[in-house]
């Protein structure tokens, strides 16, 4: 093991048995009074949870490094071999392939914008370090689930939070159990992907789940605003959800016509939508939603929240779905 990574599992050790703080969402004292987390503005109160969730899933690796050193340390003295040897055994990974390198590349060829020859050996140490987490990942998962294992890393509460969502176009249940919004930008992959999961999510559990869709324009070629002033007129037509999906359809090829064009297979009414996309309601419309999320302090899309606390997470789907079944996730992460 490095010895970096020694010390920090050292220094994780030696946290573990520090007294507990006086409150833990203390923030200082002043004129004789405490000031904690709850009585921050939202935007603060975001920033602290996120600070606090990093802090967590970084704290949460170091444990799982330092329990994957005692299962090797146990074993190996078991089976008389070597750590070293056994480690590399326990996560052995087979080479990554020249298909794999290629796929890989050709998905994100803009992002990478470079020859694939020149960058085809950091995709390979990363595509190599992937297999090399899940294979750990699953080692774990493994040995926490057949000896007598109790995590005892807690993680952070998410502050619940007053959203302003009046106006905004909404779909589900009427009287729901689990209220997600959702900031999202037209122009964002990572929100094309997220829409998919939050219908499914909302056709899946329609007793349950209503989902709020808030717009978020963050995207600099002013496109993704242009076309959520679009969507704001189509849903004067009670026609927004398809806009919607007509607009992440056709993510990639969005340009300033396409708010008319969708207007035009929606079969909206034209003349209006045409004086709305452009008029002083529409943009009030976005810049609103925008303004809030930027009170709420958010600077990324999407983002999520399930009555009012962030759901920040990797496994949307998988994540959501226990919520609602009432099951723990297993990271917030």
């Amino acid at each position: 093991m490095h010895p970096s990574r020694k010390f920090l599992i050292g220094l994780l050790l030696s946290s573990l048995a520090l007294p507990g703080m006086a409150s833990e969402n203390a923030l200082f004292r002043y004129e004789g009074k405490t000031y904690n987390t709850d009585q921050a503005s939202p935007k603060l109160r975001t920033l602290i949870y996120d600070l606090d969730l990093q802090y967590y899933q970084q704290r949460q690796a170091l444990a799982d490094d330092f329990l994957f050193q005692l299962y090797v340390q146990s074993e190996a003295a078991k089976r008389g071999v070597s750590e070293v040897a056994l480690a590399a055994e326990l996560l052995e990974i087979r080479p990554v392939t020249e298909d794999e390198l290629r796929a890989f590349y050709d998905a994100n060829t803009a992002r990478i914008n470079q020859p694939y020859e020149k960058t085809r050996e950091r995709i390979r140490q990363h595509l190599h370090e992937q297999q090399l987490r899940a294979a750990k990942h699953k080692l774990l998962a493994k040995v926490k689930d057949e000896h007598d294992f109790e995590t005892l890393v807690v993680p952070p509460e998410s502050p619940p939070l007053e959203i302003a969502t009046d106006g905004y176009p909404r779909k589900g249940a009427k009287t729901p159990r689990f209220t997600i919004v959702e900031f999202s930008d037209y122009q964002c992959p990572h929100c094309e992907r997220a829409a998919g999961v939050l219908r499914r999510i909302v056709e899946e559990n329609p007793d349950d789940v209503q989902l709020i869709y808030m717009d978020f324009p963050i995207n600099r070629s002013g496109i993704s605003r242009l076309v959520a002033q679009g969507a704001a007129c189509a849903h004067k037509q009670k026609k927004f959800w398809d806009y919607h999906d007509l607009a992440f359809e056709h993510q990639s090829k969005l340009n300033d016509k396409s708010p008319m064009a969708f207007a035009k297979a929606l079969k909206l009414d034209q003349a209006a939508f045409a004086e709305c996309v452009t008029g002083g309601g529409a943009k009030a419309h976005v810049a609103r939603s925008a303004a809030e999320a930027r009170r709420l302090g958010l600077t990324a899309t999407p983002s999520i929240f399930v009555n009012g606390r962030p759901l920040r997470s990797r496994h949307l789907e998988r994540d959501l779905q226990r919520l609602i079944d009432g099951a723990p996730t297993p990271d917030q992460g």
